[in-house]
Formats: structure tokens, sequence, C-alpha cells
């Protein structure tokens, strides 16, 4: 049997991450070598060649759907083509993190754990779910999980899994004697351009609450950087001035160690390179501190657990333990997940713990900043030579903290400069649309109009049927985003819905549906047309299908899953985020 551990994750927000993360932690503490992917970067190929062992932490995304970063490898595991002995030499586990009050629970992990058996894997141990609505959160069954799965291991690799080393050494050694050139290369390549910004104009009234931005950055000479109406564009942000200040204080490094040069040295090939294609050949920590440890993250649980094992502060480890189980998961929800409070000012708060951390350390403890996906606002047909993205910056109070909550890459985009520059790259959106002879019907609420600003300005330039735009806002003095772009547009046809406007009737989006029932029947109906979906996946789309299913009574559906069929169908597709 092998004696590599795969862990592969598939995450939105980072959860399933942190999960794969810690689990490959306590392997490594019961002396398994473990190699974490996530299900984005794993290499399919390596499902067929050999027999080994794989551990899949998947998440659920918006309604029922997988997790964006998967879908170009589920999409492969999907083909048609593939036999149904394809993945024979494969042993797998899979736990799913999910939330029961939504419908399609769990449903990314189980349609994985449906193909997996569908292509001959074989699983060691019966998958797991957890459940954000359990009494004790998804520990509720994660840990019971975890328990089966290291026993089921030992049984598999032949070893004692209840024996446990006491501590770590680091996955890396930083190498401050050995150091390449200043003038060598990197050898790394950059899956990411490094790009100019041109503008970045507030699009809200500067009276109201929210800013949100139009970022247009320079795309001239990029062919790499091409893309359609629907797709998206990932960017890398830093973390702010004041986390980077605070996680400072707490480490007590002083200016010499933070600012000098190492390298990494890997002490497994089993571990990822460092990005050294934005953090260059020499690294240091100042600038590790800077773009790329996430200090502005929630900690999450596993954080707490893996600086319990580093810390000689018996209170701290108490605690921090305290925090990482399933008992204290009150105690974890008042001090981190109410607060929103970072990673950074857990650094503070355990500051004895934090500045005896070992440097190296850093890269075992600290998750990577992701980069964020943002839908695409131009039109590559119409907005040439630059792309432009609409992002709403997020900054709100908590009753605990005595300083705002800033969201990272939002609080990053809203402070760029023309003249900065930032990495991004192209990623293909999950809407599919339909050529300009077949009518649209959009819901995009809020920056989730940004796609179909995209599309409505491609489809312009063509002899289109007519489209039918819902945008819902606070009010025109307010967060009308683009709405005189429209004005000269044939065929176009956009109901403003406002929610919050003086003097004006109150509306969302799924009021607006209700009231043009009859041109959405007959452009629906009538005329084949598709139906989009953009914006928050709180309750917004669940008010949408409602007002949907007015639109479609007539239709004797005895079992009443015709938009569900739709929506297998591709006429109706949803793009939503948390």
């Amino acid at each position: 049997m092998p004696q590599i551990l795969n862990i592969v994750y598939g995450s939105e927000t980072g959860t399933a991450e942190d999960v794969a993360t810690t689990i490959a932690f306590e392997g490594r503490l019961r002396n398994i070598q473990c190699k974490v992917a996530s299900f984005e970067d794993f290499d399919m190929q390596l499902l067929k060649n050999k027999r080994q062992i794989v551990v899949f932490i998947i998440s659920t995304s918006g309604q029922g759907e997988m997790p964006m970063a998967m879908r170009i490898n589920w999409k492969k595991l999907l083909r048609k083509s593939l036999a149904t002995n394809e993945l024979e030499n494969i042993d797998f586990a899979i736990f799913g993190l999910g939330d029961s009050s939504y419908q399609k629970y769990n449903f990314a992990a189980k349609k994985l754990y449906r193909r997996l058996l569908a292509l001959g894997a074989k699983q060691i141990l019966e998958p797991g779910y957890g459940d954000d609505q359990h009494e004790l959160g998804i520990e509720g069954t994660l840990d019971n999980w975890k328990l089966k799965l290291w026993d089921e291991l030992g049984i598999s690799l032949g070893i004692d899994s209840s024996k446990m080393a006491p501590i770590l050494p680091p996955r890396y050694k930083l190498d401050f004697d050995d150091l390449p050139n200043e003038a060598d290369e990197c050898k790394q390549k950059a899956p990411y351009t490094k790009v100019k910004v041109i503008s970045n104009l507030r699009m809200t009234a500067g009276t109201h609450f929210q800013d949100t931005r139009l970022l247009k950055i320079d795309s001239n000479n990029h062919p790499e950087l091409y893309y359609e109406p629907g797709d998206v564009l990932m960017v890398y942000a830093e973390n702010t001035p004041e986390s980077i200040e605070i996680a400072i204080e707490a480490l007590n490094y002083d200016n010499d160690l933070l600012d000098k040069e190492f390298v990494p040295r890997k002490n497994s090939n089993l571990y990822e390179d460092l990005p050294s294609w934005f953090l260059g050949n020499r690294m240091t920590l100042r600038n590790c501190l800077t773009k790329y440890f996430d200090l502005q993250a929630i900690p999450k649980k596993g954080l707490c657990y893996r600086m319990a094992m580093y810390t000689s502060n018996q209170d701290h480890k108490e605690r921090l333990l305290e925090f990482a189980g399933a008992a204290g998961l009150d105690e974890y929800i008042d001090y981190a997940i109410r607060p929103r409070r970072t990673v950074a000012e857990l650094l503070r708060d355990f500051k004895e713990s934090a500045s005896s951390l070992d440097p190296a350390i850093l890269f075992d403890l600290f998750s990577p900043i992701r980069p964020r996906a943002f839908s695409i606002a131009s039109a590559p047909a119409v907005h040439k030579q630059f792309i432009e993205i609409l992002v709403a910056k997020v900054q709100y109070k908590v009753i605990k903290m005595k300083t705002p909550r800033l969201g990272l890459c939002s609080t990053f985009i809203s402070r760029l400069k023309e003249g900065d520059e930032i990495f991004v790259k192209i990623r293909k959106g999950t809407f599919s649309f339909p050529d300009h002879n077949t009518p649209c019907i959009m819901i995009g609420p809020g920056t989730g109009v940004a796609p179909f600003r995209s599309l409505l300005h491609q489809r312009s330039l063509t002899h289109k049927k007519e489209d039918l735009l819902f945008f819902g806002c606070r009010g025109p003095e307010f967060d009308d985003y683009f709405n005189k772009e429209y004005l000269g547009m044939e065929k176009t046809q956009v109901v403003c819905c406002y929610s919050r406007a003086p003097n004006i009737q109150k509306m969302y989006v799924q009021d607006g549906i209700r009231l043009f029932k009859k041109i959405v029947h007959d452009l629906f109906f009538n005329q084949n047309g598709y139906i989009f979906v953009a914006g928050s996946a709180g309750q917004m789309p669940k008010d949408v299908l409602e007002a949907l299913k007015i639109v479609s009574q007539h239709i004797n559906d005895k079992d009443d899953r015709f938009w569900e069929k739709m929506e297998n169908q591709r006429r109706l597709q949803y793009e939503t985020w948390s």
C-alpha cells in the first residue's frame, strides 16, 4: 500500500482548505507522509497511474454547486469517455462541508462521491457530512469521522495510528546564508499577470455608506487576459498595513530579522513550492507578512489547533485547544466568529505564544492569501485594451471590536491608485450565455449586475433579440450602477428595483419579476429565452425562484420540479456567492 496520503480539497471560503491542512498536520504527527493540494491544482492523471489513497474535503457552493475552483477538473471527471474502471487504483474517503438549511445540502460532496464510485474507486470509509447547523458545527461529525479515518489508515498503512509525535519540525528551512544572485531570474512560471491600474472610480454617492469601485486595469499587450462575457478576474491582494503592524508587534520580530533575505528549502518533495514568482527568489519575512500570509482571515479551528501544538504556555495551549475542539464551539464562536476577529488579532491576544514562534513555523501555521474572483463588468468588443470589475468594499462594525472589520481584497482594491501594479488572471465563469438570437432575462441586484453589463454591451453590437434586466439597488441617488449606459441600447429593457428610494415604492428584484411576469413569460416560454441570476447566495435566489414559480404557474408539473429541470438544461443559471 502507498505510504503517501493525498488530501485534496475543494474550498469556497477557506474552510475545506483549513480542514485539509489540519488532517495533513495530524497525519504528520502520526508519521504519515501527507500531500495537500486543491482540487483545481491536483493532477487528475495521477489518479490512474498507481494505487494510492486520497482523502477529499469538499465544500458546497451557492445553490448546491461545486466550488468555483473545482469546476474545470470536475468537468474532466464527468467525461462520458471515462471507463467504469478508470479509478480502480484509488482508495478514497470523502468529507463534505455544508449547511442543512439549504435545500441542496452537501450536494457537491455527494455528487463527487457518486462519481468516484461510478469510475471504480473504492471507499475505505463511509462519507462524512459536516453541517453548520449542528449544535457543535462541522466538528459535530468531523471529529468522529477523523477518528475512523485514522483507524482505517492505520490498517491500510500498517501503522499504529494512535501513536503521535509531540511536535513536528517545520516544512521549510529558511536559509539565510546560501542565497541566489540578485540578478538571477525566477525559474517559476508566473500563473498571474502583473498589470497597471488605469483608474479606480467610486460608483456610489460620497454620502452613501457603501463604497463601490469600478476598477479599470490595462490589458493591452496581454493576450493571456483574453476573456468573454461571464468570465471572472482573479485578483491577488495584500494585507492592510494595519494588520501587518498588529502581527509584527505580536511576533516581536525586529527589523533586521524582518528584512533579512532568505531562501525557503523544502524538507520534503511532498510540500509545495512557495510562490517565488511574486515573493522573489530572495524572500523576506516582511514581504511574506505583506503578500503571502492571510492575516485578515477569521482564524480557523485548524489554526488554533496547530498554534496550540507549538506553544509552551499551558494557559494558551488549553485555551487554543478549547477553540479547536467540538466542545468549545460556543467559546470559539464568541471569540472568533461573532466579532469577526482576524488572524493578526489572534496573534496579539496570544502574544507570549506568538513571540516565541520560530519564523519557519509561520509557514505551517498560516494559510496563504487566496486570490479573489470578481465578475468582469467590461465587454471585450466595446471596452478594448482594458478590463473593468465592480467591487463593493466590505467594511462594517461589530460590538466587541474597536476597529471596523475590513474585507481583505475589497479593501486592497479600494485603496489602489492610478499606476499601481497588481497580479491578475482570467478564469472561466460559470455562466454559459446563448447566442444573440436567444433572449436573456438577467436578475442582478447590487454588484451582481457586473456580468450582465458585460453581456449587454457585447450583445449591443449585434442584431439581437429582446433582453430584460432586473437590477436591484437602494435608489437612483445612491448605488444605481450603469443605468445611463443602457439608455442607448436597442431591444434592452431595464427594470430598476429600488428598495430605499424616497418617494418611490419599495421594490426588490423578485417584486419586479412579479410585476413584469407577462414579459418574462413571453421571453422565456414563447421565445425560448434563458434566465441568469447573479448576486448574494443568501435569501435572494430563493425569493427569485418563488417569483419565477408564479411566472410558470400555468405549467402542469405534478412534482413541482419544473425550474429544477430548467436548471439542469442550463436555461436557468445561478452565479451566487457568500
